[in-house]
């Protein structure tokens, strides 16, 4: 566990540009921490402090931590504060070793998603919200530019974000908190997935019709779209590990005897990509704050 440590005081932040605030705030952290700027165990600065470097306010600063909580870069600790983790475990176990070991949570966790989030994209239909869809189409712009790049921790973060802005449309204060707890519990399983080659598109492609339907205020077309795109998800999941276990199976020989010198077919695929993030600087129309 690393030890904990105060931040720097000089000012190591920037101002924001204004089109999506908490992306380009949650940007600068995330860059700032994989260059070792901001070592792990590092606490960041208080709201108002980050809030004034940055130049935007409490909400948007919010929509930032919990961003990077999300994608596995910073730890939240209620009463001491945001704490930074070691970016090196993003990349440490073997994905496909992870999934295996994690398998069973990762279907009860789809299971009990399957159960809250259909009715909540139908609510969220029910209640449309303009300012909301302009955010969630916001967060798919997001995964668009991640998917382009190859930025899994960027994609992760759009993503969560997405279902989020789902339940705070329903303006159900209960459903709101509820799925806070459901989005930081499902943390792992989420980057796990969307490391899974197509996986990023497949999920841009399921939040496309899930908005399209609450746009449309189309109760049973949201919940269909959500229920599709959960079970689109597991499924290509255990398909995925699936076909990954039989190309790492060894060859045989013409006796069909196995040998042991067979290399895997899959010797690298089944490693998460070790990615190189630099700092962006874009336009965008219609993202939300």
């Amino acid at each position: 566990m690393s030890a904990e440590r105060n931040g720097p005081p000089e000012q190591l932040f920037a101002s924001v540009r204004r089109d999506h605030l908490w992306s380009s705030a949650a940007e600068q952290i995330r860059n700032l921490i994989e260059s070792g700027k901001l070592p792990a165990g590092t606490r960041l600065p208080g709201e108002r402090d980050l809030c004034q470097q940055f130049g935007i306010s409490r909400v948007s600063l919010r929509e930032a931590i919990r961003a990077l909580e999300s994608a596995g870069y910073v730890e939240v600790k209620p009463g001491r504060g945001t704490f930074v983790r070691d970016p090196a475990m993003l990349h440490r176990e073997s994905l496909a070793s992870w999934l295996r070991e994690h398998s069973d949570r990762v279907h009860k966790l789809f299971e009990l998603r399957e159960l809250i989030e259909p009715g909540l994209a139908a609510l969220a239909a029910r209640r449309r919200d303009p300012e909301t869809e302009l955010a969630l189409r916001g967060t798919i712009e997001e995964m668009t530019f991640a998917a382009q790049r190859g930025d899994i921790p960027m994609a992760v973060a759009a993503d969560a974000e997405f279902h989020r802005l789902l339940a705070h449309a329903t303006a159900n204060t209960i459903i709101d908190e509820l799925m806070e707890q459901v989005m930081h519990v499902i943390g792992e399983e989420r980057r796990a997935s969307l490391q899974i080659p197509g996986q990023i598109e497949r999920a841009i492609a399921g939040h496309e019709a899930i908005l399209a339907a609450v746009s449309a205020g189309d109760a049973p077309g949201a919940e269909e779209a959500m229920r599709r795109h959960l079970r689109d998800a597991i499924r290509y999941i255990d398909q995925w590990l699936a076909e990954n276990a039989r190309s790492s199976e060894p060859e045989a020989d013409g006796s069909g005897t196995e040998r042991a010198d067979a290399v895997p077919a899959s010797n690298s695929a089944d490693k998460p990509s070790r990615l190189k993030i630099t700092s962006h600087a874009r336009s965008k129309k219609g993202a939300g704050a």
